[in-house]
């Protein structure tokens, strides 16, 4: 194995990864199978005479039959062509990762973007002087947490940016920033 996919000699696993991209089209696939097993079965109930009424596919044949390809044809032959080239690519195309992984050499530890950012959040809000931390985004890159200050806001965002550096932006890839905004407490 080489040294890109080991950590400590053990063999790190991959990414946890959301629901593939083809699983909508798979979706869609599926319907359209069972519609076509729904109509299937009724016909095979009307032509074996145990229900009134006439096959629907068999008339299709017919009102088919003598006709040739006009553009309307070729127009849905088109589309479909177009419709399954675009399946196989979604098919082809992987599922979105849903975790970071720690930077921390010892665990093997795998964070969500929203976890990550309540994790900078709650670390935010216990630092002095911060009144009320919230996360204002989280994504993959960066984690953005606002905190609302009692006095110097940015002697606060210094303070708080220390305590979330260094409980929490050692574990991750990720960059977290900490903005504040004062705010004066009534007397």
């Amino acid at each position: 194995m080489s040294a890109d996919n080991t950590r400590s000699g053990t063999p790190v696993p991959a990414a946890p990864r959301g629901r593939p991209v083809a699983s909508v089209a798979a979706l869609v696939l599926r319907l359209l199978v069972v519609a076509l097993a729904v109509v299937t079965v009724r016909d095979l109930v009307v032509t074996q005479g145990w229900a009134s009424g006439t096959s629907w596919t068999a008339s299709v044949a017919r009102s088919l039959d003598g006709t040739s390809t006009g553009p309307g044809g070729v127009v849905a032959g088109v589309v479909l062509v177009v419709l399954g080239v675009l399946v196989v690519l979604l098919g082809l195309l992987p599922a979105r990762r849903t975790h970071l992984r720690s930077t921390v050499a010892a665990l093997d530890l795998w964070i969500t973007p929203a976890a990550l950012a309540a994790l900078a959040r709650a670390v935010a809000d216990r630092s002095a002087g911060v009144l009320e931390a919230r996360t204002s985004r989280a994504g993959r890159r960066r984690v953005r947490v606002a905190v609302r200050a009692h006095g110097d806001a940015a002697v606060v965002a210094r303070e708080a940016q220390s305590a979330v550096d260094r409980d929490v932006s050692a574990m991750t890839p990720a960059r977290v920033v900490v903005t504040s905004t004062s705010k004066e407490l009534p007397r």
